[in-house]
């Protein structure tokens, strides 16, 4: 179970989408803790935007993560990551809470 209300359902509608989108781009998938989720979601929410915990997921994984790890994206690479779910989408989530 995760903090992340928006991805934590079990089967997903658009998951074969979701699939040939990774496999038509050369994406990748990360898989990211809450923790990692909930520090992304700090930073978003100190920068002034707000965001439920799934986008900042996208962030957690997306970026930080494969920047720590290397070799996805360096960097001094310009990366975006968007975050379709606002602060009051999921207004339950922990806010300034630790896992």
């Amino acid at each position: 179970m995760t903090v992340a209300s928006a991805i934590r359902i079990g089967n997903p509608v658009s998951w074969k989408k979701a699939r040939r989108a990774i496999e038509y781009t050369s994406g990748t998938v990360v898989s990211v803790s809450d923790e990692e989720i909930l520090e992304a979601k700090r930073c978003i929410d100190r920068a002034g935007i707000g965001c439920e915990p799934a986008s900042a997921a996208s962030v957690a994984g997306g970026i930080r993560k494969m920047v720590q790890e290397g070799g996805e994206i360096s960097r001094d690479e310009r990366v975006v990551a968007i975050l379709t779910g606002n602060l009051l989408k999921d207004p339950m989530s922990p806010v300034g809470n630790k896992v």
